[in-house]
């Protein structure tokens, strides 16, 4: 794969951007955001991170996460908009904000024409890869953080390479990754063992919803089952995948 050129162009020649990612963030988002910053630290730019939603707990982990700014870009902004792992200004939280220019890197089908310079390639397993490639192409090496970074970014959209999207590209990406000194042992750990009391309760509230009609399994996650455990819209990333993995067991 490779970046636009345009795209690579406007970033070498110019300044003063503010990274976006979508709201209620996942590690794809968060992750692809954080390399791209390290890599635009390195190159001597200004720039600042937002996320509507701050990082969740689980996610905060990631090298530099603690300099993402909760929230969003002034309205009158006067910086370059780059939007990670999202293409729609609604998503991103920043519609009706002006932008010098806006960036758009995302692996998402497009669902509106949005972005003076963009990166939408869907058959990408993450924006972590559009990002590596991205910063590739800018003449960055990849550091330890810039590859814990994206392959946590990787990880996440891939089910850590479970998923039907993992390729033989993903993989070879995944093993630099591992060179520059990702350790996915300490990843995995972060991402799966490390759950809040909240989340793990509102699991429990989730799982003994379920229903099981003919071969076909019902649950229910409600907006109240979030309230009462005291857990937050991130602490329902990847929790329906237990609903399979239950039924797998109670039918196998």
């Amino acid at each position: 794969m490779k970046p636009p050129i345009e795209l690579i162009d406007y970033i070498k020649k110019n300044d003063n951007f503010s990274l976006v990612i979508h709201v209620n963030p996942d590690g794809d988002a968060l992750g692809a955001m954080l390399a791209l910053g390290e890599a635009l630290r390195t190159m001597g730019k200004v720039f600042m991170m937002f996320s509507k939603d701050g990082v969740p707990s689980y996610s905060k982990f990631l090298p530099d996460s603690d300099k993402i700014i909760q929230g969003i870009p002034a309205e009158d902004s006067t910086t370059n908009l780059i939007l990670i792992d999202c293409n729609e200004a609604k998503r991103g939280g920043i519609a009706g904000i002006g932008f010098i220019k806006r960036l758009v890197i995302d692996h998402h089908l497009t669902e509106e024409d949005f972005g003076d310079f963009k990166w939408v390639e869907p058959k990408a397993a993450a924006s972590g890869i559009l990002m590596y490639h991205i910063i590739k192409a800018l003449g960055v090496e990849i550091t330890q953080n810039i590859a814990t970074n994206l392959y946590t970014a990787i990880a996440v959209d891939t089910g850590t390479f479970r998923y039907q999207n993992t390729k033989s590209d993903t993989l070879s990406i995944a093993s630099e990754l591992v060179s520059a000194g990702a350790n996915p042992s300490y990843i995995a750990e972060q991402l799966y063992n490390k759950w809040s009391v909240a989340r793990f309760n509102l699991l429990i509230k989730f799982l003994n919803s379920i229903e099981i009609y003919d071969d076909i399994a019902i649950t229910v996650l409600t907006r109240d089952m979030i309230a009462d455990t005291g857990a937050g819209p991130h602490d329902t990333e990847d929790i329906v995948n237990f609903s399979g993995m239950l039924y797998m067991k109670m039918v196998y």
